[in-house]
């Protein structure tokens, strides 16, 4: 019966479920963006 028990919900404790995402900076954005951009660009090319 203990294995039966509902247990969604129930987290406790550090660490536990899903992280805190952070807002990134627009400029540091950008150059991710672009840099990938740039790979799928070499990708397609090959």
């Amino acid at each position: 019966m203990k294995g039966l028990k509902e247990k969604r919900g129930k987290a406790i404790g550090p660490g536990v479920g899903r992280p805190r995402t952070r807002s990134e900076d627009p400029e540091v954005k950008l150059k991710r963006l672009k840099a990938e951009n740039e790979l799928l660009k070499k990708f397609l090319r090959m």
